[in-house]
C-alpha cells in the first residue's frame, strides 16, 4: 500500500514542485524583460558556443564509459562501437525524458538485448551505472561544497546560510561507502533489495570516470555564463551539482524549470538572472536539444536495420504503387490547375488589384495576360485528358490486331489440327 502511495504520489510532487519552481523563476526575473534573456542569449560569443559544444561531445564520450565499465564488470564481451552507441542514446534519451521506464534504461533493454545481453547481465548495469553516478557526484560536490561554500538563498537555510554542512555530509556518505567495499562479503540489502558492491578497483575507477563526467558536463555550462568578478569554476561547479540534483529528484523531465531556477538563486551574488537564464538556455540548447536530434536519427536508423526485411517489403510495394499513382497525380494536379486558371479568368478581378498593376504596366499587356491565363487553363484541361484519351487509343490500336491475330491463329489452329489428323490415319492405312 505505501509503494502505491509512493508511486502515486510522484507525478504529483514532480507537479508541485515544476509549479513552485517557476513562481520562483517569475518572482526572480519580474524586474526583467523577455527581451534581456533573448539579448544575453544571441550575445554569447561564437567560440564559447564551439567550447561548450566540444566539451559537450567530450562528456557524452565519458558517458559511454558508465555502460562499458559495467558490461566488463558483468563479463559480457559486446564490443565498444555497440557499447558506445546505445550508451549514448540512452543517456541522452534519460536527460531528456528522465529516469523513467520510458527513458534510457527502456532504450538501453531495447539494444543490449538485441545484442545477446541478457536481462540479469542488463539489470547488473543499470544498478552498476547508477552507482557510478553518485559516486562522483558525492566525491566532487563534496569536496567542492566543504572547500568552496556557497550561499544559500535567505529562505532555504533554516538550519546553515552556506554548504559546507553539505558537502560534509556528502564526503561522510562517499566514505562509509568505500569502507564498505572492502569487506570480503560486499553485498548491500535494503528492505529485500540486495546490491552487489564491486571491489576496490572498479569502485576507484567509477570514482575517476564520473568524476570527470560531473566536471566536463559543468565546464559547458561555465564557458557560456559572462565573466563576472569572484566567479570562479569551482563555484559554478558547486552550484551545477546542488541544481542538478534538485532536478533529479523533482522527477520533472530533464529537471525543466527547476534546475533554471537554482541556478538562478545560487549565482544571484554574481549575476543577474537574465543573464544566468539566457546562459542556462544555451546550455540547454547544446546538451540537451542537439544530442537529441541526433540521438533519435541513429535511433531510428538502429530500428530500421533491425527491421529491414519489414523495410524491404515497404519498398517493394511502393515500387508497385508509385508507377500507378504519380501519373494520375500529375493529371489531377493538371486539372486542377486549368480549373483555377479559368475561374481565376471567368471572375472579376479584387478592387484596386488592376489599378495599381496599372501603374505598373500597360494596360494591354495586363488584358492580354488575363485573356492567355484563360487560354492556359483550357490548354491543361485538354492535357490533362491526354494520357486517358492516349490510353484508350493504344488499346483501341491494339483491339483489332488482337482480334486479326486470334483469328489467324485459330484458322492456323484448325489447319494444324486437320494435318495432325491426316499424319496418323495415312500411316494407318499404309
Amino acid at each position: 500500500m505505501k509503494e502505491r502511495f509512493a508511486t502515486a504520489l510522484g507525478p504529483f510532487l514532480g507537479l508541485a514542485l515544476f509549479a513552485l519552481a517557476a513562481w520562483i523563476l517569475q518572482h526572480e526575473l519580474s524586474e526583467y524583460h523577455y527581451s534581456d534573456v533573448v539579448g544575453h542569449l544571441a550575445a554569447i560569443p561564437h567560440r564559447d558556443v564551439a567550447l561548450a559544444i566540444a566539451l559537450t561531445m567530450l562528456g557524452y564520450l565519458l558517458l559511454t564509459g558508465y555502460d562499458t565499465l559495467a558490461l566488463r564488470r558483468v563479463g559480457s564481451p559486446l564490443s565498444y562501437p555497440r557499447i558506445a552507441l546505445a550508451s549514448f542514446i540512452a543517456f541522452v534519451f534519460s536527460h531528456n525524458v528522465g529516469l523513467s521506464f520510458f527513458g534510457g534504461n527502456a532504450v538501453r533493454y531495447r539494444m543490449f538485448t538485441s545484442w545477446g545481453v541478457t536481462v540479469g547481465e542488463l539489470a547488473r548495469v543499470i544498478t552498476f551505472n547508477v552507482i557510478t553516478f553518485w559516486l562522483g557526484f558525492l566525491a566532487l560536490g563534496g569536496t567542492v561544497l566543504l572547500l568552496e561554500p556557497l550561499p544559500i538563498p535567505g529562505a532555504w537555510h533554516p538550519l546553515f546560510a552556506t554548504s559546507r554542512p553539505i558537502g560534509a555530509v556528502f564526503l561522510a556518505t562517499l566514505l562509509v561507502y568505500g569502507i564498505s567495499t572492502l569487506r570480503n562479503q560486499r553485498k548491500l540489502r535494503f528492505r529485500g533489495f540486495e546490491l552487489e558492491q564491486p571491489g576496490p578497483a572498479f569502485t576507484a575507477a567509477q570514482l575517476a570516470l564520473s568524476s570527470l563526467d560531473w566536471a566536463v558536463a559543468a565546464a559547458a555550462l561555465w564557458v557560456l555564463l559572462p565573466d563576472a568578478p569572484g566567479l570562479g569554476y569551482p563555484t559554478v561547479l558547486g552550484a551545477f551539482l546542488l541544481a542538478q540534483v534538485l532536478g533529479l529528484v523533482s522527477h520533472v523531465p530533464a529537471g525543466l524549470g527547476v534546475f533554471e531556477m537554482a541556478m538562478v538563486l545560487l549565482l544571484a551574488p554574481w549575476l543577474p538572472g537574465d543573464q544566468v537564464l539566457g546562459s542556462v538556455l544555451a546550455y540547454r540548447i547544446v546538451y540537451y536539444f542537439f544530442p537529441m536530434l541526433l540521438a533519435v536519427g541513429l535511433f531510428l536508423g538502429y530500428e530500421l536495420v533491425q527491421r529491414r526485411q519489414g523495410v524491404a517489403r515497404v519498398r517493394d510495394l511502393l515500387a508497385q504503387w508509385i508507377p500507378a499513382l504519380v501519373p494520375r497525380f500529375l493529371v489531377l494536379a493538371t486539372f486542377a490547375a486549368g480549373v483555377l486558371l479559368l475561374l481565376s479568368g471567368a471572375t472579376p478581378a479584387a478592387p484596386g488589384r488592376v489599378e495599381r498593376l496599372a501603374g505598373l504596366l500597360p494596360l494591354p499587356l495586363l488584358e492580354v495576360s488575363h485573356l492567355l491565363g484563360s487560354v492556359l487553363g483550357v490548354g491543361l484541361l485538354l492535357l490533362a485528358r491526354a494520357p486517358a484519351a492516349l490510353r484508350r487509343g493504344l488499346l483501341g490500336d491494339a483491339g483489332p490486331a488482337r482480334g486479326r491475330g486470334c483469328r489467324r491463329a485459330r484458322q492456323g489452329a484448325r489447319l494444324g489440327g486437320g494435318a495432325r489428323a491426316g499424319g496418323p490415319g495415312r500411316g494407318a492405312r499404309a
